[in-house]
């Protein structure tokens, strides 16, 4: 893992994205609730309570409560792969922003968006951008290549 840093008043408050953010685990029910669990409660520990979510879908509010819920919703869906490993390749701040690129990597073990196991090794590039407010979260923008990650599991 390999993260890059630039410092700041903002950034030095900022939460640890290496320590709260990066784990790689074998495939258990039970350890990836517990994981999903732990990263849920994060958002109360990093994020403000009316934190702005950009990154919802259209038609969702951008509150503190829909982020939970997506969150939520993205732990469900790891429950089709196995070996997941979450890196931060690199992470820039400037000001009260921090920008993060973030590679998930993982094995197809179960139906993901109509799609059966493959087995294959997959990959899903994303980033994130954070503005920060007295050492939490107080906006969040992201983008994740899920086209990219459905070539993968569609590829023959």
């Amino acid at each position: 893992m390999h993260a890059a840093h630039h410092e700041s008043a903002s950034a030095a408050t900022s939460p640890r994205y290496e320590e709260t953010c990066s784990y790689n685990t074998r495939k258990t029910p039970s350890r990836q609730h517990q994981l999903g669990r732990f990263f849920i409660g994060l958002l109360e520990r990093y994020w403000t309570p009316d934190a702005r979510n950009h990154a919802a879908p259209p038609g969702t509010p951008a509150t503190a409560d829909a982020l939970r819920a997506y969150h939520a919703g993205f732990f469900e869906a790891l429950r089709a792969f196995d070996d997941v490993r979450i890196a931060i390749e690199r992470q820039v701040a400037e000001g009260d922003l921090v920008a993060t690129q973030i590679v998930l990597t993982a094995t197809h073990a179960g139906e993901f968006a109509g799609i059966a196991a493959t087995s294959r090794r997959v990959t899903l590039a994303s980033m994130r951008f954070d503005r920060l407010g007295g050492g939490r979260i107080v906006e969040h923008w992201s983008v994740a290549d899920m086209a990219g990650l459905i070539e993968q599991l569609s590829a023959p």
